[in-house]
């Protein structure tokens, strides 16, 4: 009888966490933005689908900022594709489904677009692919594995487009974590700013992280044969413009135990691919213990130069401490191939060099920054550094100044080019508002007039305004891409949008209260008004924190139960981009009675039933905020950090450590109110959360804390699940759990519609 029970009890139970809603399964169905790759010779399009929740093995352990398994050698963090369309643009457009042998990590059109070199999971392993474009056909290219831990390309062209250079596992026996032994750690003088968890602290982990990180450079032809070229911890690599010469960039064999990956030291090597030599031509990069604008001594940012055979670029510190603008810090140089000069200073720079790119004829585009003010500036510099234009400077923390990004090739070969018009303008985009800039030697930043029936992704020949690649999106609909000239309009191939999730019904309006603050609520499609709220609340306006309409991890699924969302995404209210005021971010208190007003003030919205909900920064406003108000029924806080104490050398945008700013840091401690919440809160994280700031612990201690003073909370722990979650099941619990919790406590209905 016992044994039935338990059997009865474990079916209830798995039921539970394993049924969801049909429009839950639906959601999760809905494919993300597509990718878009750009042939060399602009004539064909590629458009990839991402798969959103591959079926990989938990991770098994974590380091510098990579998610890792034993017997994987791939980043889990890393995006996977599971289909591809591939599109002529010669007239009339053509369109192809390309149907892949398997998850493609990777996939790179050859120089002369006849191939596509493709990186495919293939059970645990990554292997090579060759897609022949003319016969339409994939064939397996080598019995090679590929390397895919690094974040970066995995493999590169020549510019002949008759081999290929690819990451290749340097060995196949595999390294697993020892049974714990004593650890002694020495203090080093590293200004880090936050606690990671992740870093190479032990030597087990060192030699794990070397284990998955070391890989041998191979370089194989259409016909199969293989050459080895170099062995070791590869970052990034890439062949100069005629593949006379290939550029490795390495990580230090002797790792700090203290440094996050961006920290650590950087090797530099030069392959002469005609004699097989190894060269070391450039300063290599010291360790970073520093912190904000200040930099490590060495070369950065190395790169060949587009218009030249073989000359190396790089930035260098001529000054460790930050910028004051009154000296150089920074200096460009070059190098030229066969590296037996002097490399020579071309430029100099006041503030820090934040990134720098060159154009066909020389032109050079840089972003230079000073932490102290929040300043960037671009500027464009003619072929001999003898004038140069400044082109946008704005505060790197609004992101309604900010420009957008230039828009740069990224070349077969590995290398970057900046694009540049007939015109010699180049030319910037910003993805978050769809807006095109424009730029030249004689023409400041230029906002080219918005297309007002498309978002245009893609120029091919910037010197036309009249075909591009177009997105039309509806927020509650999965994308739609077009090939739009100024003879017709062609959409192209796409996925999902046959779906039974359907959120398009939604209607908006914007609540403006009468002491000035705003917010855009959402009402659902069915149900009945007065509606009950939920409140998405991220109180720094710095940061995009609203999850796409059709993301899972969405406010918006609320939707779905007859609830309300109201966005109050650190909401702007004036020209210079004030915050509203609900929160003030340096001291954490917060205005609850000017969001209750305003919810108030609608007939639409059931001011007896709201409900608050964030992420991260946002879980600790919902906890504070009912910690000081009673207006709202109970909150749902994920992936959140209410003890600051926790994180005593910094967080968000508060640099200065707990002895600095104790007040500020306890002030900030919803946690140390917990006998004042009496609110329903659902906490929910993921067990493996390797943010610095929010680690598992802090809401399994608020948790604890809400339990011994009987407050009605719940705890949802994600496995295996980082700040972000990404498993499919894991998701679907998300989904059931956070509906039952809307049911319970707002008491919406769905039996009426409109």
């Amino acid at each position: 009888m016992t044994k039935q029970l338990i059997l009865f009890f474990g079916l209830i139970l798995a039921s539970y966490y394993s049924q969801a809603e049909a429009w839950q399964e639906a959601l999760l169905d809905i494919p993300q933005q597509q990718t878009i790759l750009v042939a060399p010779t602009k004539n064909k399009i590629l458009l990839l689908a991402p798969e959103k929740y591959p079926n990989l093995p938990e991770a098994t352990h974590y380091l510098l900022g990579g998610s890792y398994h034993n017997d994987w050698y791939l980043d889990f963090n890393d995006s996977f594709y599971r289909s591809a369309a591939l599109i002529d643009l010669s007239a009339p457009i053509q369109q192809q489904e390309i149907a892949l042998p398997g998850l493609a990590l990777e996939i790179k059109f050859s120089p002369d677009a006849s191939y596509l070199a493709a990186v495919i999971l293939t059970g645990k392993q990554l292997t090579l692919w060759r897609y022949d474009i003319a016969t339409a056909s994939w064939h397996p290219w080598s019995d090679l594995t590929i390397n895919g831990v690094t974040k970066q390309a995995s493999l590169i062209w020549s510019a002949d487009s008759q081999s290929v250079i690819v990451r290749s596992l340097s060995s196949s026996k595999k390294n697993t974590l020892k049974q714990k032994a004593a650890q002694l750690r020495s203090a080093q003088n590293v200004q880090q700013g936050r606690l990671y968890r992740d870093l190479l602290n032990t030597p087990d982990k060192k030699a794990l992280f070397t284990h998955h990180w070391q890989q041998t450079l191979i370089k194989l032809s259409l016909s199969g044969v293989q050459t080895p070229l170099w062995s070791g911890l590869v970052e990034n690599f890439s062949l100069s413009p005629q593949g006379d010469y290939l550029l490795i960039t390495a990580l230090d064999d002797n790792l700090s135990a203290s440094l996050t990956l961006a920290r650590q030291a950087r090797h530099y090597y030069v392959i002469d691919m005609k004699n097989q030599q190894t060269l070391t031509p450039i300063p290599n990069l010291t360790p970073r213990t520093n912190s904000g604008d200040k930099a490590a001594l060495g070369s950065r940012l190395v790169q060949w130069l587009p218009q030249k055979k073989a000359t190396l670029g790089w930035i260098s510190a001529l000054e460790e401490k930050s910028p004051t603008n009154d000296s150089p810090v920074d200096e460009y140089l070059q190098l030229t191939a066969p590296f037996n000069t002097e490399a020579k200073t071309k430029a100099q720079f006041n503030w820090r060099v934040y990134q720098w790119d060159q154009t066909q004829n020389s032109q050079m585009l840089v972003a230079t920054w000073i932490a102290k003010s929040h300043q960037l500036k671009w500027t464009l510099f003619n072929a001999d550094f003898s004038k140069n234009i400044p082109l946008s400077l704005y505060d790197y923390k609004v992101p309604s100044q900010d420009p957008g990004n230039p828009k740069v090739d990224h070349l077969p070969d590995g290398r970057r080019l900046l694009k540049m018009d007939s015109k010699h303008q180049v030319w910037f985009f910003n993805p978050a508002d769809t807006l095109w800039r424009y730029a030249s030697m004689t023409t400041k930043l230029t906002e080219l007039d918005r297309n007002i029936d498309w978002n245009v992704l893609y120029r091919p020949n910037l010197d036309d305004s009249t075909s591009f690649l177009a997105v039309s999106t509806n927020k509650m609909q999965s994308n739609r891409y077009w090939w739009v000239t100024h003879e017709n309009e062609t959409q192209l191939s796409h996925w999902g949008e046959i779906n039974e999730f359907n959120m398009s019904a939604y209607k908006n309006i914007q609540l403006k209260g009468n002491d000035g603050l705003t917010g855009q609520v959402y009402l659902p499609n069915k149900g009945k008004a007065p509606w009950p709220v939920l409140v998405w609340l991220y109180p720094d306006p710095k940061y995009q924190a609203l999850p796409a309409m059709l993301s899972a991890q969405s406010p918006f699924v609320a939707l779905q139960d007859c609830v309300a969302v109201l966005d109050m995404t650190g909401q702007e209210t004036t020209p210079n981009r004030v915050a509203n005021n609900l929160f003030d971010l340096n001291t954490n208190t917060h205005n609850s009675d000017r969001l209750y007003d305003l919810i108030k003030q609608s007939p639409m919205l059931d001011a007896e039933r709201i409900a608050l909900m964030g992420h991260s920064f946002g879980a600790n406003a919902v906890v504070s905020t009912l910690a000081k108000s009673n207006h709202y029924i109970g909150g749902i806080a994920r992936s959140g950090a209410y003890n600051r104490i926790l994180t005593p050398l910094g967080f968000q945008s508060e640099k200065r450590t707990l002895w600095e700013a104790s007040d500020n840091y306890l002030a900030q401690s919803p946690f140390l109110l917990a006998d004042k919440i009496t609110q329903p809160l659902l906490l929910i994280h993921g067990d493996a959360d390797q943010n610095p700031g929010t680690m598992p612990l802090q809401s399994e201690q608020l948790f604890n804390a809400l339990e011994y003073h009987n407050s009605p909370a719940q705890l949802l722990m994600l496995p295996n699940e980082g700040h972000h979650y990404k498993q499919r099941q894991n998701l679907k619990t998300l989904l059931k759990v956070q509906s039952d919790w809307l049911k319970e406590h707002l008491l919406s209905e769905c039996n009426k519609a409109l």
